[in-house]
């Protein structure tokens, strides 16, 4: 025996929650026997486990809840970063006198108990500088620019003030930033902590909007994490020393602390 159904077909695919006012919609009658009836069935229980994260097409009882964590740390580490900036009119020049003084930032670093491996050149440029000319009115050559940026990590931040100071007397005319932040290895910790606090958060939070239905949580269906974490900038600008041999106090620098901040999003499947 041959069942007769009515099909709604939607110009323009198929709107899910309803079908907007612009939709064409027409009829038509098809008739479907029961072989057909029992192959249809089973595309639809397929697809049903295909896609188990929709509500439309699992049967699965779901709470959604999430939690966040968000603590303050002491930073174990600094970055400094320098430049040595050189200008000559000729190129091979501005590189050989760039070259000597970084070289003389280093081995003063260096003499502060700063290990090879935490001195890094970040950046290096040469390239033509203009200064407009107001007789000409067009921009003039005036030279070659070499640019030399050095990036140092302290670990001991009884010495941060020191290598400033230190780089600044031996010839770096620019020191661009100080970044206060987590070494990898406590980075790593901190991040395994917060993570299990803040899945302990969402768990509780689906427990208690769970019981308030009446159900009870069976276990976890699905879950992400986000994760979050701002180095301490403090933006230092430091210009020749030359010129003046006078003592002078040790530039003080203060670390701030870091926030890490993690957050879990889960579903769980209740009872």
């Amino acid at each position: 025996m041959a069942i007769v159904v009515v099909v709604a077909v939607v110009a323009g695919g198929l709107l899910l929650g309803g079908i907007s006012q612009q939709s064409a919609v027409s009829y038509e009658t098809v008739k479907y026997s029961p072989g057909m009836m029992a192959g249809a069935q089973a595309l639809s229980a397929t697809s049903a486990s295909s896609y188990p994260g929709y509500p439309w097409a699992s049967d699965r009882r779901l709470i959604s809840s999430s939690g966040s964590v968000a603590k303050a740390y002491t930073p174990d580490e600094a970055t400094l970063s320098f430049s040595v900036e050189t200008l000559s009119k000729d190129a091979s020049e501005s590189q050989a006198k760039n070259a000597e003084i970084s070289a003389k930032v280093r081995n003063a670093i260096k003499a502060l108990g700063i290990a090879d491996d935490d001195i890094q050149t970040s950046s290096y440029t040469l390239y033509p500088e203009y200064q407009w000319d107001e007789f000409t009115k067009k921009s003039e050559p005036i030279g070659y620019r070499t640019s030399n940026s050095i990036q140092i990590t302290v670990r001991d931040f009884s010495l941060t003030g020191k290598v400033i100071d230190a780089a600044v007397d031996a010839g770096v005319n620019r020191v661009d930033n100080i970044s206060f932040t987590l070494s990898k290895q406590k980075e790593a910790q901190v991040r395994a902590d917060l993570l299990a606090q803040a899945a302990s958060t969402a768990k509780s939070k689906a427990e208690l909007i769970a019981s308030g239905f009446g159900a009870k949580i069976k276990g976890v269906y699905s879950a992400s994490e986000g994760y979050s974490y701002i180095p301490v900038y403090n933006k230092y600008l430091a210009m020749d020393s030359a010129g003046g041999s006078a003592p002078r106090a040790e530039t003080p620098i203060t670390p701030g602390d870091v926030t890490v901040t993690v957050t879990v999003d889960a579903q769980f499947e209740i009872e």
